[in-house]
C-alpha cells in the first residue's frame, strides 16, 4: 500500500486493472489487488479468523469503555488497539491451536500503565471507591475514573464515571443484575485525554 498526494482532479478512487484507490481518515492511498489464493481456508487462516471472531465478540459489549480507556494513535482507532492487545492475550492463553476462549478475568479495557492508587470495598450489591487526588502535573489530571460492571448472562455493561478531582464515589452494583442468577464482573481504570492507567479486575463475591 502506498500513500500519495491528490492531483488537480482530486483523489483516485475505485479499481483500475489490478490497482485500487481509496482513502481512510483523509489519507489517500493505492494498493494492488491481492493475488488469487488457491486455498483461502488454510489452518492458519481459519485459526486467525476464529481468534478475531472470539476477540471481537467478547469486546463488543465494552465498546463505550474501550473508547475511553484506549487512546487512539495515528492510523489506529481505540477499537483496533483494544482488539490487538486482547487478541494477543487470548492467543497466548490458548492450549490448543485454533481453539480460543474469551477470559473476562484477563480483559484489558485500557492501554495505559500510569500509576494510580484506588481503594475499593466491593460486594455483590454495592461498591465504594476511594482514590488519591491527581496533581495538576500528572498526565491523568482532568481525567476520570471509570468503574465497569459487566453482566455476563445478559451481556450488558454498566459504566460509571467519576471526576478525579473528587476523592471517592459509590456504585449500586446490584442494579446491573437483572436476575439473581446473573454473573457479574467488575473493572476499573482511570483515563484522561493524554494517558490511562492499567485495567484492574475486581471479583464480585
Amino acid at each position: 500500500m502506498a500513500k500519495y498526494s491528490s492531483g488537480i482532479l482530486g483523489a483516485f478512487s475505485g479499481k483500475v486493472g489490478k490497482v485500487v484507490g481509496s482513502s481512510w481518515r483523509g489519507i489517500s492511498y493505492i494498493k494492488s489487488l491481492p493475488s488469487h489464493v488457491a486455498n483461502p481456508r488454510t489452518p492458519a487462516q481459519v485459526a486467525m479468523r476464529n481468534l478475531l471472531s472470539v476477540t471481537s465478540a467478547g469486546l463488543r459489549p465494552f465498546l463505550s469503555a474501550l473508547q475511553r480507556g484506549f487512546i487512539a494513535r495515528k492510523g489506529l482507532s481505540s477499537w483496533n488497539l483494544a482488539v490487538t492487545i486482547n487478541r494477543n492475550i487470548i492467543q497466548a492463553a490458548s492450549t490448543q491451536y485454533g481453539s480460543y476462549a474469551f477470559d473476562h478475568t484477563k480483559l484489558i479495557l485500557s492501554s495505559g500503565s500510569e500509576p494510580f492508587s484506588l481503594s475499593l470495598s466491593l460486594s455483590s450489591t454495592s461498591a465504594s471507591l476511594e482514590w488519591d487526588n491527581v496533581e495538576s502535573s500528572h498526565s491523568l489530571s482532568g481525567g476520570s475514573l471509570y468503574f465497569v460492571v459487566y453482566n455476563v448472562t445478559q451481556r450488558t455493561v454498566r459504566l460509571s464515571t467519576f471526576d478525579l478531582s473528587a476523592e471517592s464515589g459509590s456504585v449500586d452494583v446490584d442494579s446491573a443484575r437483572l436476575d439473581s442468577a446473573d454473573v457479574l464482573y467488575a473493572y476499573s481504570f482511570a483515563a484522561s485525554s493524554l494517558a490511562s492507567s492499567a485495567t484492574l479486575y475486581h471479583p464480585i463475591a
